[in-house]
């Protein structure tokens, strides 16, 4: 292992998204790793969204997350439908000051073989310390949500005070579906 550093994405890079889409191959289904194309849309309107883990250059995990409108918050509170892959750039929005944000986490991988050492809570510790550092400048965060679809994303998700909102059934696959408040996030969340 080298050098192990955690940093937020700043700018859109192909490369970075094919990285990152290497390792949602190696841990979710096709259905749920999506497509380099959808990855690559979201990621050109924000491309803050990742926290990245490294060791070295190589990127070994990653979560990301980014705002949501209004309308797409409900549709998800509403509909029995997952989100996941079918989010488009539409749906989400830019962080503006004085407004409130929707934050939604749309995944959270680790590679396989750096599993289990502890290394995950560097970029949860990044990931809390950058929603507050939003908050803290007037680019207000409401909740936070996402879908687990393992066991170590619904206890990560539990570990931000989220509670379980509703089960869908995606293509066979069950996500489930937390949420929490800033408050909560911000207050019992220890990475």
């Amino acid at each position: 292992m080298g050098k192990i550093t955690v940093e937020q994405s700043k700018h859109f890079s192909l490369d970075m998204i094919k990285e990152i889409y290497a390792l949602d191959k190696l841990v979710y289904s096709e259905h749920m790793a999506g497509s380099i194309e959808d990855d690559a849309n979201r990621y050109q309107k924000v491309p803050d969204a990742f926290i990245l883990l490294k060791d070295d250059e190589k990127i070994i995990g990653y979560l990301c997350f980014f705002p949501v409108s209004k309308d797409f918050y409900k549709q998800m509170l509403e509909s029995d439908e997952m989100y996941d892959n079918n989010i488009g750039p539409d749906d989400i929005v830019l962080y503006e000051k004085g407004m409130n944000h929707h934050i939604f986490i749309i995944s959270m991988v680790i590679h396989p073989l750096y599993k289990s050492q502890g290394l995950f809570r560097k970029v949860l510790k990044k990931f809390k310390k950058v929603l507050i550092e939003y908050h803290n400048q007037s680019m207000y965060i409401s909740n936070i949500s996402g879908y687990a679809v393992s066991g170590a994303g619904e206890h990560i998700l539990k570990s931000f005070g989220s509670e379980l909102v509703k089960e869908v059934d995606d293509c066979g696959e069950l996500g489930k579906l937390y949420m929490t408040d800033f408050y909560n996030f911000s207050e019992v969340f220890k990475p």
